[in-house]
C-alpha cells in the first residue's frame, strides 16, 4: 500500500497526503492493519475494482465489518467470464487475462496508450463513480484491485 499523496498535479501543486492511498489485494489485512487503516488512517472509502468473479472468488474482504467504512465495487473490466486474474497461476490464463482475447489492432493501442486508456473507454462508468467516491471529504480512501 502506498501514499498517493506528493505527486505533482498540473497547476504546480501537489496532491494531499494521507487522502488517497493505493494497493493491491485487501484479503490478507491483519487485525492491526485494520486498527491502522480504520483507526488511525481515518479509511472511510474503498473503491475495490476487483471483478464480480474476483469478489465470489475471494469475498468481499474484511473491511465490510466496519460501517463507518462504504466499499464501492467499481470493475474496470467488462463482466462476462467466470474467472479472472485472482489465483491466474493455477487456472486457464485464456479465460482469466482479459487481453488474451483481443484482436492484434486492439492490443497495438494498448502497447501506446496502456490499459488505463481502455478502462475510460470500456468502463467510463466505473471510473466516474470511483472518482466520486475519492471526492468525499470525509476520511481517506484506499483503492485497491487484486
Amino acid at each position: 500500500m502506498r501514499d498517493l499523496g506528493g505527486l505533482a498535479t498540473k497547476d504546480g501543486g501537489t496532491t494531499r497526503f494521507g487522502r488517497v492511498y493505493r494497493s493491491d489485494n485487501l484479503q490478507a489485512l491483519t487485525e492491526r492493519d485494520l486498527g491502522l487503516l480504520v483507526g488511525d488512517l481515518g479509511l472511510r472509502h474503498v473503491v475495490d475494482l476487483r471483478s464480480v468473479a474476483e469478489v465470489t472468488l475471494e469475498g468481499p474482504g474484511p473491511l465490510t465489518r466496519f460501517p463507518e467504512v462504504s466499499i464501492h465495487h467499481l470493475t474496470l473490466f467488462a463482466e462476462g467470464g467466470v474467472n479472472t486474474d485472482v489465483d491466474a497461476d493455477r487456472i486457464d490464463a485464456d479465460r482469466v487475462l482479459p487481453w488474451q482475447e483481443m484482436d492484434e489492432e486492439t492490443l497495438a493501442e494498448l502497447r501506446v496508450t496502456g490499459f488505463y486508456y481502455g478502462y475510460l473507454r470500456e468502463r467510463p462508468d466505473s471510473v466516474v463513480a470511483a472518482l466520486r467516491a475519492l471526492a468525499h471529504d470525509d476520511g481517506a480512501a484506499i483503492v485497491h484491485c487484486a
